[in-house]
């Protein structure tokens, strides 16, 4: 699956044009986290979604592994990882056994590392009213993925819920072309 348990590498040349004051978890700052209470070995399901417009977020759950089971609502082959990459609109359901004291749900802004990436930028394409099946990830089916700078994403797609349906990047600064060749 795209972005689980993958090396640190800097996805974006221009990290997005917002100045980040803060990010919320569970609507509270990372200094001032909400705190949650189990007993070891309980298995919990956790919902992570990235609301944001411009900030791809590297997600890990201090000394645990995360069974992801859900991608963009959709089931998955489940998958364990330490850590994820989320892009702006993708949300992923996991499972995490739960081990013995206090644990951080941690998310690091991705992008504003000193680390180098010698292409443009990543983008998170969206389509609403529908979903594809991306066949190099095991026929994952999504609705939003994350294309790297310089990557080819092939996608089954059927057109089959009429209507007008959006598809666009969720970059914020993505008014200029993606760069998407069809």
């Amino acid at each position: 699956m795209p972005g689980m348990g993958a090396p640190r590498v800097r996805l974006s040349a221009t990290p997005g044009t917002s100045t980040i004051l803060t990010y919320l978890i569970n609507g509270r700052v990372p200094t001032a986290p909400t705190s949650f209470s189990s007993k070891p070995g309980h298995r919990i399901r956790i919902r992570l979604i990235n609301a944001g417009a411009d900030t791809i977020f590297k997600v890990a759950l201090g000394g645990h592994q995360m069974t992801v089971t859900h991608s963009d609502g959709y089931p998955v082959v489940p998958r364990t990882t330490r850590s994820l990459y989320i892009a702006m609109g993708e949300r992923y359901d996991v499972i995490v056994t739960d081990g013995d004291g206090l644990f951080p749900l941690v998310a690091d802004a991705e992008g504003k590392t000193g680390m180098t990436n010698m292409t443009a930028m990543v983008h998170p394409m969206h389509i609403h009213g529908h979903s594809w099946a991306l066949p190099a990830s095991g026929g994952l089916r999504k609705d939003t993925v994350l294309i790297r700078p310089m990557e080819t994403i092939v996608a089954d797609f059927q057109a089959d819920n009429p209507g007008d349906w959006a598809f666009h990047c969720h970059n914020t600064d993505s008014g200029h072309a993606c760069g998407l060749e069809g």
